[in-house]
């Protein structure tokens, strides 16, 4: 009917779907997926309900009567709408495609922005078309705690190296590898108040090999150089920590906002794999090794 429709007091939320770099490990698969947004109801019911924002927001399944019915029911269900005498307040969730350049070696997702309108306890759909380019510029960058725990993974990893650039190298031909570590923030009480390290540079107690506590170090910038990685991973070895937390979270930040010294490159996928077998420490931990500003 002419009097049904939306209204100044319409309490709507607005979200994006920005579609920037989304990969498939799959060369060649071409997607094509329904997306569903939903927004919760964020009030029970509409018993009492006397404002129209109140009412919209309470159900997707109500409507605000703006006469002809007592006040404290003036939130109706739409199935009531025919008892409403005056204007009936009854918005509807709409999504409109901002952005929808065509499928390219850039443009791997379609549509590439949308915006919806969505009612509270309401939803929207739109069809998202995800195909991959073939050899689409892949960045990977491998962050590894190194802590005495993961010992014997440092020896898996080594000899997992040829596989991993097997697998890069089935999946796109222009790849870039590098490499990271981490141990912990390197003051007590994260770590331990005895050196690890002889004055000369030797591990105490007998330990083949040892590498100091470090809060993060970068190995090995961006490279296809294949060779390269192989040599970092042989010459990788393990430290101590004092704790069972970690620092990685604070390796994980250095190496994304770093893009210069890791090499991400601009118009490439960028992964980061991170290995480890603990948690880490957060925001406010410093202070127990008085690490503030």
């Amino acid at each position: 009917p002419d009097h049904i429709r939306a209204h100044s007091c319409t309490p709507m939320k607005y979200c994006s779907f920005m579609a920037k770099r989304l990969w498939l490990f799959a060369a060649g698969l071409l997607l094509f997926s329904p997306v569903v947004l939903q927004l919760s109801s964020s009030q029970p019911g509409s018993v009492g309900v006397l404002k129209c924002e109140d009412c919209i927001t309470a159900s997707p399944d109500k409507v605000w009567c703006s006469e002809g019915v007592p006040d404290a029911t003036r939130c109706l269900p739409r199935a009531s709408v025919s008892s409403c005498a005056g204007q009936v307040v009854d918005p509807s969730s709409s999504v409109t495609v901002m952005k929808n350049d065509n499928l390219s070696k850039v443009v791997q997702v379609i549509p590439q922005l949308v915006e919806a309108r969505i009612r509270p306890g309401g939803s929207i759909k739109f069809n998202v078309t995800v195909k991959p380019s073939k050899n689409y510029p892949f960045d990977l960058y491998m962050l590894m705690d190194v802590s005495a725990s993961l010992n014997q993974d440092v020896a898996t990893l080594r000899g997992l190296a040829a596989d991993i650039l097997t697998t890069l190298e089935d999946l796109t031909n222009d790849f870039a590898i590098g490499f990271g570590t981490f141990v912990d923030k390197p003051v007590v009480p994260f770590i331990h108040a005895v050196d690890i390290m002889n004055p000369d540079g030797s591990c105490k107690g007998g330990i083949p090999e040892c590498a100091p506590p470090h809060g993060y170090n970068h190995l090995l910038s961006m490279t296809s150089n294949t060779t390269a990685f192989q040599n970092i991973l042989d010459n990788v070895v393990t430290s101590t920590s004092a704790d069972i937390l970690e620092g990685g979270l604070d390796a994980i930040v250095q190496a994304m906002v770093c893009p210069e010294v890791i090499g991400w490159r601009k118009d490439s996928v960028h992964m980061l794999l991170f290995i480890t077998d603990a948690g880490y420490h957060s925001a406010g931990d410093g202070k127990l090794g008085m690490a503030v500003l």
